[in-house]
């Protein structure tokens, strides 16, 4: 059985994204970028009996075709790669990349390797995610011109 693709048509960006493999589902929630850091946020969802999660490594590509690897994952609030999924329990995670061209405005992939279980490993992909700038939590001071 071929696991449902998310409905991306031609350009368009689509913040919205669920992808499901080894009974594991990602449903991606959104990407925002704060300076040159960008974070994914995302809910798992175990399909079948309980077990561990373990995040094996990511990467985005953004639309001038820069690539940059994982940085630092949280699950559950907790800064980890790892935790344990109860079946039908959604779980929020994100992915934290790091040095990201503050320009970027798209991703046109966010690539997620991850084990679960006795299923092994898989890959999960989701394309053209609009990436939104997040403000700062501290103003910038404007500086007068004498």
């Amino acid at each position: 059985q071929e696991k449902p693709k998310a409905q991306v048509k031609g350009s368009v960006s689509e913040t919205h994204q669920v992808e499901q493999a080894i009974n594991i589902q990602i449903e991606l929630t959104g990407c925002s970028i704060s300076g040159r850091t960008v974070t994914c946020s995302m809910i798992l969802t175990r399909l079948g009996q309980d077990t561990w999660f373990n995040y094996n490594g990511g990467r985005i590509i953004n639309e001038v075709g820069e690539e940059f690897a994982l940085y630092q994952t949280t699950v559950g609030g907790k800064e980890t790669r790892q935790a344990a999924l109860v079946k039908n329990v959604p779980l929020k995670s994100s992915m934290i990349f790091n040095n990201v061209s503050q320009e970027t405005k798209v991703l046109t992939l966010l690539e997620i390797a991850a084990f679960a279980g006795v299923e092994g490993t898989s890959n999960f992909q989701f394309r053209n995610i609009p990436v939104v700038k997040s403000e700062s939590t501290m103003p910038a001071k404007k500086v007068k011109k004498r």
